[in-house]
């Protein structure tokens, strides 16, 4: 692993995906952060560079395929590469299952399978 080295996590603005962000940049890899809180992110962004390692923030809502490809072609066109992806952006409905809808069980469905397979779908040529 050089410096060249480039990890790509979604939902890194906060809990595991935020500590895996620091992790893998004491490591030494470039860490592209994306998640849709752009606030939270570039605090992430501004610590991980603060402390010596490289960090680039990419608002990303991962239930929007156009985002997730345009959060790629600009880690490519900034990095040039792109070594491993974390697809750890998710969430969960809650409630009982007599009040939630069609609507709720398909934007999990979007975000935890469909986003997920759409994360590695564009990542994964480079």
């Amino acid at each position: 692993m050089t410096k060249e080295n480039v990890v790509w996590i979604t939902g890194a603005s906060s809990g595991i995906g935020k500590a895996m962000a620091f992790e893998w940049a004491s490591l030494g890899y470039k860490v592209a952060l994306s998640s849709r809180r752009k606030e939270l992110l570039d605090n992430v962004a501004v610590e991980i560079n603060h402390s010596g390692g490289v960090a680039l923030a990419i608002p990303c809502d991962i239930t929007d395929e156009n985002a997730i490809e345009n959060a790629v072609q600009q880690i490519i066109a900034t990095w040039g590469r792109l070594d491993v992806v974390v697809a750890n952006a998710g969430f969960g409905v809650f409630g009982g299952i007599e009040k939630l809808t069609a609507k709720d069980w398909n934007r999990q469905l979007q975000g935890n399978v469909t986003g997920l397979a759409l994360t590695v779908k564009y990542a994964l040529p480079h």
